[in-house]
């Protein structure tokens, strides 16, 4: 009984920190995929926003908006 009452609001605790973590990385993962949307989607990987398309931001083409070397299961489609 007595361990319980000691390990309980650390156990709590441990799981708020842990609950907070997946929410930030959830919102900001929404928070990229959804600000690259406007500009097209990711064909071949689903949810996925420019830089994880691309491959990373070293592999993105800032003048075309696109991808600099598009593979040809994953590649980024503008909507226009």
């Amino acid at each position: 009984m007595e361990v319980s009452r000691t390990l309980l609001p650390w156990l709590l605790s441990t799981l708020l920190g842990v609950l907070t973590a997946l929410s930030g990385t959830y919102i900001a993962l929404s928070c990229d995929f959804l600000a690259d949307l406007r500009f097209g989607f990711c064909q071949g990987l689903p949810f996925a926003d420019r830089n994880r398309c691309c491959g990373g931001a070293e592999n993105v083409d800032v003048l075309s908006e696109g991808c600099v070397h598009g593979g040809p299961l994953v590649r980024w489609v503008h909507w226009v």
